[in-house]
């Protein structure tokens, strides 16, 4: 968020909706949930450890075929987990392949994740799947000279009504105290994944002690 703090408020509209309603919700979180939250990504790391010494690597699903670009909802981000979150917590690498189609045509794909530092052995591996299956060289089902499919208009601002007056007031404050002037529209953005976001930090976990290390501290030996 920081990095892109200037620009968001010098061009709050250049961005798209997706990455507004992903970015503009950071503006909603303390300094004291920023710490909880590396205390808890820290935590989470450590017990990532016996897996990492059973395991060289794990095979996971990796989410549904792509939505139609008029079905996408910019808060799903918020509402629910997908199968990159652990790993992109957890800092270890993980890839995404192609390994077979919906009924739809649509392309699908697994996960190859493990510990850190272990990118050379995921690529490995990556591409020892890719040549013995060969799925990849499957082509797209696309006929030349077909009519674009039609989309309808944009959906507009994602509805607010989960946000009480209490969560709109807070949200209207949060970025008043970020630097951002945003347009009634850029505003709904931001109150729309408001409940989601604070319900989030009032999730973190508070029994950490204040000696935890957080997760931005890099120990070469572990």
């Amino acid at each position: 968020f920081s990095l892109h703090l200037p620009e968001l408020i010098a061009r709050t509209g250049a961005f798209g909706q997706d990455f507004r309603a992903r970015s503009l919700a950071a503006c909603l979180f303390t300094s004291e949930d920023y710490v909880r939250a590396s205390r808890e990504r820290r935590a989470m790391i450590e017990e990532m450890q016996p897996l990492y010494r059973r395991f060289d690597l794990l095979v996971t699903a990796n989410g549904s075929p792509a939505p139609r670009l008029d079905g996408h909802v910019p808060l799903a981000f918020w509402q629910r987990p997908n199968f990159t979150s652990p790993f992109n917590c957890t800092g270890g690498p993980a890839l995404a392949l192609l390994c077979g189609f919906s009924k739809g045509d649509l392309p699908l794909s697994l996960q190859i994740a493990g510990r850190p530092h272990a990118d050379a052995l995921i690529l490995r591996v990556g591409h020892a799947y890719e040549m013995a299956t060969g799925i990849f060289r499957r082509a797209p089902n696309v006929r030349p000279g077909a009519a674009p499919g039609s989309l309808p208009p944009s959906q507009g601002p994602p509805a607010t009504a989960r946000a009480a007056p209490a969560t709109r007031a807070f949200a209207e404050n949060a970025a008043v105290r970020a630097g951002l002037r945003l347009a009634p529209d850029h505003m709904q953005d931001l109150v729309a994944v408001a409940p989601w976001a604070i319900a989030m930090a009032k999730r973190l976990r508070r029994d950490h002690l204040r000696s935890a290390e957080v997760s931005s501290i890099f120990d070469p030996t572990r």
